[in-house]
């Protein structure tokens, strides 16, 4: 996020439309740090209605999701703009047009399975307290998975399952620069213990992606079984798309009502 903030403000569009963004989202997060917003919210193809509460734990995860990906992060300087002016128009219809792929109940269901065995069970409070403190989502993330995982069948792990993996095999790791969930240090650290490994970053790339770069990269390393004598300059060629100043037209369906 502290990113994003910097390159919006390197931005000369986004600079000149969003001049104060970073004090903006300090106004959005302390006002809902006092509580819920309560507003009306119409699909104009259906002509009805519905009644919202939005709290700050919601909120800053819709904001962490965004950070996501880069279709999704460019809307966010434009959404801070818009609720610290007290006008949730662009937050929910952003949120309103994030449908999941159908495939998504499958593969939320293998996330549990892996995650509630392979991270959760071994999350401390302490872990909890140093890694959340001062963060934007705060506890809100973590204390939902573990809830889920009470609920979720969980499998033995082997005792060495925490021990580093070790191998000689050809590995191409590639990182986004900018990803939220699994920073570019995690690869490092790996790196290690793989010989015939080797790490690109992705510049100005955030969790998902799917760049031209990245894809022959892949092409070309299954191709040749190697990693060693790929050529990376396209990953420092990398660039964050525009940020947006106003909604794209397919937004429109939906409104806010008082």
């Amino acid at each position: 996020m502290k990113r994003l903030l910097q390159d919006c403000n390197a931005d000369p569009a986004c600079a000149a439309a969003f001049p104060n963004l970073a004090n903006e989202l300090v106004k959005v997060l302390t006002r809902l740090d006092g509580g819920a917003v309560t507003f009306g919210f119409d699909d104009q193809t259906r002509n009805d209605s519905e009644p919202v509460r939005l709290s700050r734990s919601v909120f800053v995860e819709q904001l962490r999701l965004m950070l996501y990906n880069q279709s999704s992060a460019r809307l966010i300087p434009l959404m801070i703009h818009a609720t610290a002016q007290e006008d949730w128009t662009v937050f929910m219809k952003i949120r309103a047009r994030s449908t999941a792929n159908p495939a998504f109940a499958t593969s939320t269901g293998v996330y549990f399975t892996v995650t509630c065995s392979e991270s959760v069970p071994f999350i401390t409070e302490n872990d909890i307290m140093k890694y959340t403190s001062g963060t934007i989502v705060g506890e809100y993330r973590v204390r939902r998975h573990q809830r889920a995982c009470q609920e979720w069948y969980r499998a033995p792990m082997p005792a060495d399952f925490l021990e580093p993996l070790k191998s000689a095999a050809p590995v191409l790791m590639l990182s986004g620069e900018i990803d939220p969930a699994t920073p570019f240090e995690f690869a490092q650290a790996a790196l290690t213990d793989l010989p015939n490994g080797r790490h690109i970053i992705l510049r100005n790339t955030a969790h998902s992606f799917g760049s031209e770069c990245a894809r022959k990269l892949i092409a070309k390393f299954l191709s040749e079984g190697s990693a060693k004598d790929l050529d990376e300059s396209c990953a420092a060629r990398l660039r964050r798309p525009p940020f947006l100043t106003e909604l794209p037209a397919p937004y429109s369906r939906w409104a806010i009502t008082n």
